[in-house]
């Protein structure tokens, strides 16, 4: 009998622990409103609500630099935020256009490119 309790205690107690480490990750967790990575490996626009058309536009001559050519097809507000987006992107011979209402909440959208490898991903994009 107590060796009965003893594993339901520490069923109990390892259970709780779990869920305080899983909340406390969850706290580290940082929302971004987009993001921009560009090295020698990849190229990545990940677009977000709160970008503004100044943002929006460095971001399209700091890419044109870089040889890509970034469109925006449609921009609409709602106040502040960014409410639907469409946009075509040329790199090195390969072209792609997308659209959202940005109502995938949790998915990232936007474009990446490989140099290397002459790939692009246009859209939603999945964990590198």
């Amino acid at each position: 009998m107590k060796q009965t309790l003893n594993k339901r205690m520490f069923k109990t107690t390892f259970k709780g622990l779990l869920l305080l480490c899983f909340l406390i990750a969850c706290t580290f967790v940082e929302y971004k409103p987009y993001s921009f990575t560009q090295n020698d490996e990849i190229i990545e626009l990940q677009f977000g609500r709160k970008m503004n058309k100044n943002l929006l536009d460095s971001l399209q001559k700091v890419l044109k630099n870089s040889g890509i050519e970034l469109k925006y097809t449609e921009l609409k507000y709602d106040g502040d935020k960014l409410s639907r987006l469409a946009f075509q992107v040329e790199y090195n011979g390969n072209a792609g256009n997308a659209k959202t209402n940005f109502v995938n909440k949790g998915k990232s959208f936007g474009f990446r490119i490989e140099p290397k490898t002459n790939r692009m991903i246009v859209g939603e994009l999945n964990p590198k």
